[in-house]
């Protein structure tokens, strides 16, 4: 049940990199989930999809996350400044 903090982690760091280049909407989050990390993508997309609506982020509800499973980790957020 550790995709639920790390999902969370997720949807801070894209809050606030948004936040610090004045995004108006972030557009898509692009996850690289490490193999050994035990992370289940799938449970990742589950709680994305209720925590970015449920947490009232404008900005982000409709954001595509897209996750991956590989043997290193990365995240990458695309956003829109007008």
């Amino acid at each position: 049940m550790h995709e639920l903090s790390v999902t969370e982690s997720v949807l801070e760091i894209a809050c606030r990199h948004a936040g610090k280049a004045q995004a108006k909407r972030v557009t898509d989050i692009y996850l690289v989930i490490g193999r050994l990390s035990s992370i289940v993508d799938d449970s990742v997309q589950f709680y994305w999809n209720l925590i970015s609506n449920a947490k009232m982020h404008n900005f982000i509800s409709d954001a595509c996350l897209q996750n991956w499973c590989v043997w290193t980790a990365s995240i990458n957020i695309n956003w829109l400044r007008n």
